[in-house]
Order: C-alpha cells, then sequence, then structure tokens
C-alpha cells in the first residue's frame, strides 16, 4: 500500500512552528512575550520546548512536575489564542525539560497517535537533569516527530554532547499498543529536534565577542562545535539545520543584553538549535527572539510541510487490487528475491562512537509480489548484536522492484 500509496492521496501544504527556550529556572511573570510569539499566519501544528524550566530537587527526583509547568502553559495558551484557536495535543515533562504541542482546531478531526516518550541521560544515565522528551502524532497520512533534549554542558564535553544524542536517538520509543512492539524515530515522516544542544565555539572569548559586534557570524559558525561534528558524521546524520544568520543565543546576563560579565565569563555560543530530518519540509525561517528573562535566547523556526490526505474511494480500488494480487501469488507463483551481495563490506573504518553505514539491494525477479523481514534465527530472542541496526527490518517488494536495507554500525558505551 505504501508503495501504490500516491494513487489513492492528494497533497496539501501547511504551516509549522517551532520553538526552544531554556528559561534558566525563570517563572514567566509580568513578561512580554509578544516578540517569541510574533509568527505569521496560524500554523496548523505549534511546538514548544523549555529547558530547565524546573531545577528544583524534587523535579530531578520525580522528574514529572506539573506544578511547575502550569503557569507556562498558561502562557502559551493566552498567546496562542491571540493567534487563533488551538487544540492541545500533549504535554510532557522530564525535570526541567518541558515539551508541549498544540494543534489548529480545524486540524483537530484529521490528528492521530498524540503519544509521548522520554529518555534521561544525566546523572548516572538514569536522572532527567538532562535528557529527552519527544511527541509524535498523524495529520492525515503524515507523520510527525518532535523532540525537545538537553545536552551536557561546558566547553570542552563534545564526545558527551555526541553520546547524548545517541542515547536519546536510541532510548526514545513510543508503545502505540499493548500488542504491538514500540516504534523509534525513524518510522516517522517528518523528524524535528530542538533544545538547547550545548554545542559551543571553540574561539577565544574576545575573538567571539568582537566578531559578534561585527557580526561575522560565517567566521564563528566555521568553529561552532555542532557544524564540525556533523561534518564528521558524529551526530545528526542526515538532519539539516538552516543558516544561522543571528547573534549566539548564550551566555547572557539575565535581564540584560549583555553577554556573561560574570568571572566564569563564558563564550558566547549558539547552544540553541533546532534541526530537522524530512523530505517533506522546506524551512521558511530561523532566529532568535530578544527575551531577557533567562541567559538564553529563544530560537524559533517555521516551515512549509507537505500533509498526504487519502482519497477513500481511490485507496479502495487499490486495496482490491492488491486484494487480488494477493490471491495470484497464492494460487500460481512464488516471489524469487536476489541479494545484491551476501557480504556487507563497510567503506570506512569502524570507529567508537561513530556511525558506520553500508547498503544492500533486494531485488524481486520473480512474477509476484514479496514481502520480506529480519528475524530471530534459531531460539534467540534478538534479530542482531546491539551494535548493529538494520532499516528497514521489513517491507513488500513488487515483481521486478527493488529494496534498499541500510545496515549501521555504532560501537558506543551503551553495548558493553
Amino acid at each position: 500500500m505504501k508503495k501504490r500509496s500516491a494513487e489513492f492521496t492528494e497533497i496539501e501544504h501547511e504551516t509549522i512552528w517551532l520553538t526552544t527556550y531554556n528559561v534558566n529556572n525563570k517563572r514567566p511573570l509580568l513578561v512580554d512575550f509578544s516578540d517569541w510569539f510574533n509568527f505569521p499566519d496560524q500554523p496548523a501544528i505549534v511546538v514548544i520546548g523549555l529547558q530547565e524550566m524546573d531545577m528544583s530537587a524534587e523535579a530531578l527526583l520525580l522528574q514529572e512536575m506539573a506544578s511547575r509547568s502550569e503557569p507556562w502553559e498558561q502562557v502559551f495558551a493566552q498567546y496562542l489564542n491571540k493567534k487563533g484557536k488551538y487544540h492541545h495535543v500533549t504535554t510532557k515533562q522530564l525535570c526541567g525539560i518541558l515539551l508541549c504541542v498544540y494543534i489548529r482546531e480545524d486540524c483537530k478531526p484529521y490528528c492521530s497517535g498524540g503519544t509521548d516518550a522520554i529518555c534521561p541521560t544525566g546523572i548516572m544515565g538514569i536522572m532527567g537533569n538532562k535528557g529527552g522528551v519527544a511527541a509524535r502524532l498523524s495529520l492525515h497520512e503524515s507523520s510527525f516527530c518532535f523532540i525537545t533534549s538537553h545536552f551536557n554542558a561546558f566547553q570542552n564535553n563534545v564526545e558527551r554532547r555526541n553520546q547524548d544524542f545517541q542515547d536519546i536517538h536510541k532510548g526514545l520509543l513510543f508503545n502505540l499498543s499493548p500488542t504491538s512492539p514500540p516504534i523509534g524515530l525513524k518510522e516517522h515522516d517528518n523528524l524535528y529536534w530542538l533544545g538547547d544542544l550545548n554545542y559551543r565555539i571553540d574561539l577565544e572569548d574576545l575573538v567571539v565577542r568582537a566578531k559578534i559586534k561585527e557580526q561575522k557570524y560565517d567566521e564563528l559558525y566555521e568553529n561552532d562545535q555542532l557544524r564540525v561534528q556533523r561534518a564528521a558524521s558524529k551526530v545528526f546524520n542526515g538532519w539539516m539545520e538552516g543558516p544561522i544568520n543571528f547573534a549566539p543565543t548564550y551566555k547572557y546576563d539575565s535581564g540584560c543584553d549583555e553577554y556573561d560579565t560574570s568571572e566564569k565569563h563564558r563564550i558566547p555560543a549558539w547552544t540553541d538549535r533546532i534541526l530537522y530530518k524530512s523530505t517533506d519540509s522546506k524551512l521558511l525561517s530561523y532566529g532568535r527572539h530578544e527575551l531577557t528573562l533567562s541567559d538564553h535566547r529563544p530560537v524559533s523556526a517555521l516551515f512549509n510541510v507537505v500533509i498526504k490526505k487519502v482519497i477513500p474511494h481511490k485507496k479502495e480500488k487499490v486495496l482490491r487490487e492488491l486484494a487480488k494480487q494477493l490471491e495470484d501469488i497464492i494460487n500460481n507463483g512464488k516471489p524469487e528475491p536476489v541479494l545484491s551481495t551476501t557480504s556487507c563490506h563497510f567503506p570506512e573504518l569502524i570507529q567508537y562512537g561513530k556511525e558506520a553505514t553500508f547498503t544492500i539491494s533486494i531485488e524481486n525477479v520473480g512474477k509476484v509480489g514479496a514481502e520480506w523481514e529480519f528475524k530471530a534465527k534459531n531460539e534467540e530472542m534478538i534479530v542482531s548484536k546491539p551494535w548493529l541496526s538494520m532499516y528497514p527490518m521489513k517491507g513488500w517488494i513488487e515483481s521486478g522492484d527493488k529494496a534498499d536495507v541500510e545496515f549501521t554500525i555504532l560501537v558506543d558505551k551503551s553495548i558493553f
């Protein structure tokens, strides 16, 4: 059905707006948030991620405490209601990390699957002072997944931040039903990652501040840790980010526009980022907002997205045709799959903490369609070792067609 979905779907375009803000344990009292919520029109989906929303000891221990999130949710509702009618889909909290998702009222009847997940990566790998929160939903036939996270801090903790990404990417799983296995991030059409990723700029403090005054952001970006790590394929492989044409969003003196004047004199950096992985999304804007409540500045992104809508009578026609094909398979023949190779040769040396991928093709040279799936052999409970993953895990190949399967090796601390 997925291969023939174009025959029974039509395309519409909508906008979605995402924003991330490390609020530095501040409360939204007597603050004008108009500049923050100054997005155009009425996006179909609004996603808000906060970090350091609640840094109390109780929150660190209990991980979820609604009391501190309520004032923020009231602010979100207040400003969204000025834009139009919005329906609250879900709110999920992990200590100071908060994710809120809203959908425009007229889209509500076509929205389904509003589920969420958490993955702590903080102290001892289980505390929620660092980690990620995710929510997923479908609008018509298009699936969306939104992740907000807070990675480890400090200038030199680059590898730890990379590991945070790997742990959260693996650890966020959605339980859709008691009878089916959980699904991961890859099982979505559109992925968006927003948060305080804490990557810094590897230049001296005075150099960074001088270039900010001169608005030489491209020279700063060349030394941005996240850019360097992505270029080395160590993190966010296949993800995209818009051009950064704005000043670093951290670290300010709270309540003013001055970068850190404390004795620590932290180097300004683009710690707050939004990345995406989607062939159906077009970035319309990416920038920061001038709020002085925190030592960070909020960042937001506006996307135009493709929404796939099913045409019922055309879908029914395709179903009948596939049912006939299935009957022919049972009565008239069998598939003949052929692998492009029976061994995997990875082009790069396998390195600790760095993904390596290899792709093989399965071609169906038979006269009927073929269903394939990876299964555990003999009495083993798992399909592969923890350092190896395959995507997709199963599929359908029409007669004469091919399917690509990507094998990924990642050796890191999680496998030991």
